[in-house]
């Protein structure tokens, strides 16, 4: 016998931390106001993704992880390009 099973995924939640902008457009009337969000923030270079991207660049343990690299010797200094 096989049973089946759907699953219901929060779409928006689960690729907010890897992608531009999202969000849940719940009726006709908010389609709009979405479709014109996107392109603002298409337009303008993603302003509040970049600051969330620098600010966490700047956290300190990136600072903390730079200095630790450093102690060791056998490990190949990286460095990404922000």
């Amino acid at each position: 016998m096989r049973v089946g099973v759907a699953m219901a995924t929060n779409g928006p939640g689960v690729t907010l931390p890897i992608t531009k902008h999202n969000s849940l457009v719940t009726s006709a009337d908010e389609l709009a106001f979405s479709i014109r969000e996107a392109i603002f923030i298409a337009r303008t270079g993603r302003p509040a993704f970049n600051a969330r991207r620098n600010a966490e660049h700047r956290h300190q343990i990136e600072e903390v992880g730079k200095k630790l690299q450093g102690m060791m010797p056998f490990l190949e200094a990286k460095s990404v390009p922000w």
